[in-house]
């Protein structure tokens, strides 16, 4: 059995047991065949970094060798970051869900944001009243196929004026982004 005193110095407790690195993410990999080997080796850092914050949380007088205790600890560190992922695959789904049923209230105040900009320099490079018309419908979230219908034009002249109206922007964001340089 492999007893040792931690060191108190982070640096060098976390550079002493990363040694054991490949010992520990092997045997987290034989507990947890179908999890990803990056999340086995996040878990071993971050469990590393925990440690190496508060070193008494090894208690050298144990039985353990200082492997076991850094699977064992790698493994609760995993199963949090295993329900990480868990809760974000499920906010990314209601997000989704609520994106299918209804796109505009499903937006981030973020995106309703830099759209506004993007909206408010597409005015600005709106020439026409039927480019206007368009752009207003666009910043609504019409379909080409819906523009058409309510301004009266094909949808192929609808969606000429929308990638007029996105060219003249891309242009423009490129200019600006010239001068900042």
């Amino acid at each position: 059995m492999s007893q040792i005193e931690l060191p108190s110095d982070w640096r060098t407790c976390a550079a002493d047991l990363f040694s054991h690195h490949q010992l520990v993410v092997e045997r987290l990999a034989s507990k947890n065949p179908s999890v990803d080997c990056d999340d086995l080796h996040d878990a071993f850092v971050k469990t590393i970094l925990q440690i190496a914050a508060k070193p008494e949380k090894f208690n050298s007088s144990r039985t353990s060798t200082i492997e076991d205790f850094l699977v064992g600890a790698s493994q609760r560190t995993l199963l949090q970051i295993l329900r990480t992922h868990r809760r974000r695959k499920k906010r990314e789904e209601k997000k989704a869900e609520a994106v299918a049923n209804d796109p505009l209230a499903a937006r981030t105040v973020g995106d309703t944001v830099a759209d506004s900009e993007l909206a408010s320099k597409a005015r600005s490079v709106a020439k026409t009243d039927e480019e206007r018309n368009v752009l207003r419908l666009w910043e609504l979230g019409h379909s080409d196929a819906e523009i058409a219908d309510q301004v009266g034009l094909s949808e192929d002249r609808a969606k000429l004026a929308r990638d007029r109206i996105t060219q003249r922007l891309r242009r423009l964001g490129k200019r600006l982004d010239d001068q900042e340089q």
